[in-house]
């Protein structure tokens, strides 16, 4: 729609990339300021909400603002629930872990892209699909919807910061 070039598709990807670099630096130093279960629900939160600024996705300036910005947040979302995968994997087991975890998030990146493409060719067709602005919408819905989860979540695994002790977190 916006007619961006194929370079310029590489040249964003670039950007992306770059900031997901510093977002994971950046999570680096912040994730021993908070517990695990203030950081998911915070990091959801914050990428639900910056995901909205596709809305403003207009021209190659706006496209490099919000790429980058929607890349660092989407870092600060997952390495939480990578650290929640490490955590609640058993000691030599970590491998198998991290493989069930990729494979459920490969899955579902795999499932809004196809049901992304879906509503987008409906509207296309001219069905009653959805425009962009509506997909972000669902975006920014359907990972609000994650929240649900954060306050059912063991204490043993969440309740405590990067490098604290289970036996030295409040409670235990």
């Amino acid at each position: 729609e916006l007619g961006f070039s194929e370079e310029m598709v590489g040249f964003l990807k670039t950007l992306g990339g770059a900031a997901s670099i510093v977002a994971a630096l950046v999570y680096s130093r912040i994730c021993a300021l908070m517990t695990l279960r203030r950081l998911l629900a915070v990091s959801i939160l914050f990428h639900a909400t910056m995901t909205l600024w596709y809305l403003l996705y207009r021209d190659p300036a706006s496209a490099m603002v919000i790429t980058c910005v929607e890349s660092a947040t989407m870092v600060w979302a997952l390495l939480p629930l990578y650290d929640l995968a490490a955590r609640a994997t058993p000691k030599g087991s970590e491998a198998l872990g991290y493989a069930l975890m990729m494979s459920v998030w490969n899955f579902t990146l795999e499932l809004s892209d196809l049901g992304g493409s879906w509503l987008t060719t409906a509207v296309a067709k001219g069905g009653a699909g959805f425009h962009f602005h509506n997909l972000v919408w669902i975006n920014a819905l359907t990972t609000l919807l994650v929240l649900i989860a954060v306050p059912f979540l063991p204490g043993v695994l969440v309740d405590r910061r990067d490098g604290q002790r289970a036996t030295d977190a409040p409670g235990h």
